[in-house]
């Protein structure tokens, strides 16, 4: 796979941490889903028939998780912009110094090229940094996403390829994400009013 698609991905979660508005994220991350499940698609030809179906699931999961987040924005409108704690500028600051750190400590795996290496922990530590730093649920969701991304590409670019962990990686995208996610989000603005999850002070029964 070429280097350029993976530090596309890696661009788009980098994006995603700066954005303001969850519609700005929500299409970075309909472009970030796609880019992966494209580059499955452009590799399957070389690989076997396993991957290719692991490549479709890919691409429909892209398409599923741009229409069920779009929904939800559209049925929980915010009445007022979550903040986050930290500025654009100094999240993007403090994600690539974590970035930095990891690239540091994390040894050289033998399945993955380092320049696939690098970028894969790239788009995990800004999908991390979404999720520590994003106040807005859906977001921290998002934030997610972005980390199951960044370990989808990391499959796609084992010369040896793992279809049956993207599989599974997709599988639990589905149960994790549309029934559990959406709807803690869901019913945390049905409570508090907001997707804010700073209202949260206190856990009860």
């Amino acid at each position: 796979m070429s280097p350029v698609v993976g530090w596309v991905i890696v661009a788009l979660a980098a994006l995603m941490l700066t954005a303001r508005r969850r519609s700005v994220c929500i299409a970075l991350m309909a472009l970030q889903s796609s880019a992966v499940g494209v580059a499955a698609l452009a590799l399957s030809p070389a690989r076997p028939e396993a991957f290719a179906v692991a490549a479709m699931i890919l691409v429909i999961k892209a398409v599923g998780i741009t229409y069920f987040l779009t929904l939800a924005v559209r049925r929980t409108r915010e009445p007022f912009r979550v903040r986050a704690d930290l500025g654009p500028l100094a999240r993007l600051a403090t994600a690539l110094a974590g970035i930095v750190a990891f690239e540091l400590l994390i040894p050289p795996l033998p399945l993955l090229a380092p320049a696939a290496q690098a970028a894969v922990i790239a788009a995990m530590g800004f999908g991390l940094a979404m999720v520590l730093t994003r106040h807005a649920t859906l977001l921290q969701l998002m934030g997610v996403l972005a980390c199951e991304n960044a370990i989808a590409l990391a499959a796609i670019s084992s010369p040896t390829g793992m279809p049956l962990i993207i599989e599974l990686g997709a599988v639990a995208d589905v149960i994790v994400f549309f029934t559990v996610g959406l709807a803690f989000h869901r019913r945390i603005f049905a409570v508090l009013g907001s997707g804010d999850s700073t209202r949260m002070r206190e856990l009860r029964d």
